[in-house]
């Protein structure tokens, strides 16, 4: 098996990057609330000051319990998730795969 960690992959902009390496990343955890009334699609601003217009932002729905659900319920209402970022913020796009939702969700992102 071949040792990636010092090739370059090229990504379709034709810019390059390195994978592997020494460094860490750092996951942040947020809680999103899509309120009482059910919905399928919600907008949030979620401040970070570590932002930038700049900055390419990975998210995904974490799979631990928000407050007041159980984790398992994150099988069944499944998120898909947008993000445009900012200064020191980035709008958060929710939209569910499965129908209306209510109440939180835990999320996690990556900034880069």
């Amino acid at each position: 098996m071949k040792n990636l960690s010092s090739d370059i992959i090229r990504v379709a902009d034709g810019a390059s990057a390195y994978s592997g390496g020494g460094g860490t990343a750092t996951i942040t955890e947020i809680e999103i609330d899509f309120g009482t009334t059910g919905r399928s699609v919600k907008t949030f601003v979620i401040t970070d000051l570590n932002v930038s217009p700049t900055s390419k932002i990975i998210i995904q729905q974490s799979g631990k319990a928000p407050t007041g659900k159980s984790a398992d319920e994150n099988e069944m209402d499944k998120i898909q998730f947008n993000a445009t970022p900012g200064t020191g913020q980035f709008i958060l796009n929710a939209e569910c795969l499965t129908g209306r939702v209510l109440g939180k969700f835990k999320v996690n992102y990556i900034l880069g």
